[in-house]
């Protein structure tokens, strides 16, 4: 609460949004869950391309008895497969935590705080970008966790695209957020809002249109 009297009128608008930017890294920074979070996609993305490279791998043409075709099965058919998939369970990871951008926006909403800002003199232009910056950053971090990985091995991409990679990762993550902070007036319950978002995103922005189409 002692963090919000920095919004004062007097404050210009550059200040108050620094404010808003600090106090959301802060946040994250301090809250183990959060961090959890960000990288619990990740784990989820690693774990099932594993699944998925053993289960082709057992379905190989036998190397004794179809030598060339196993080869090519292993050198070219499997690696489409899992750069095929890679996306598509990247997108699917992450609609799961999807919900976590809006989490302390919805905390400060139910505690009565945004009420408070208000009355200090910060308007909505100024606490959304702050929080838009801080997220942005907070991006950052499971972004260059992923594309070092993806350095490792070529498997899932040629290291020749991987910083195209981290860029689409950003930006997809960002846009994530963006949706969840329109959402999140939608709700006034953080927990409520975060299964429901991931059920928006998994089945209203993700399996509907590949249905659809």
């Amino acid at each position: 609460m002692q963090d919000y009297f920095e919004y004062e009128g007097h404050q210009n608008c550059c200040k108050k949004i620094g404010v808003i930017f600090l106090h959301r890294l802060q946040n994250f920074y301090r809250n183990s869950t959060q961090w959890v979070a960000s990288v619990l996609p990740l784990v989820f993305v690693a774990m099932m391309v594993f699944v998925l490279s053993s289960i082709l791998k057992a379905a190989s043409p036998d190397k004794e008895e179809e030598p060339e075709k196993a080869k090519k099965y292993e050198e070219e058919d499997i690696p489409v497969v899992l750069r095929w998939m890679f996306s598509t369970i990247m997108i699917l990871a992450y609609s799961i935590t999807a919900g976590m951008a809006a989490v302390l926006p919805l905390k400060e909403k139910k505690g009565g705080l945004r009420h408070m800002m208000k009355l200090f003199g910060l308007n909505s232009f100024e606490y959304w970008l702050g929080m838009l910056m801080a997220d942005f950053i907070i991006v950052l971090f499971p972004a260059t966790v992923a594309a070092i990985g993806l350095l490792f091995d070529e498997l899932l991409m040629e290291r020749q695209y991987v910083p195209e990679f981290f860029v689409n990762f950003v930006l997809f993550v960002t846009a994530i957020n963006c949706f969840s902070y329109l959402f999140s007036h939608i709700f006034s319950d953080p927990d409520t809002a975060i299964k429901n978002l991931s059920l928006i995103y998994m089945f209203a922005m993700f399996l509907g249109p590949l249905v659809i189409t």
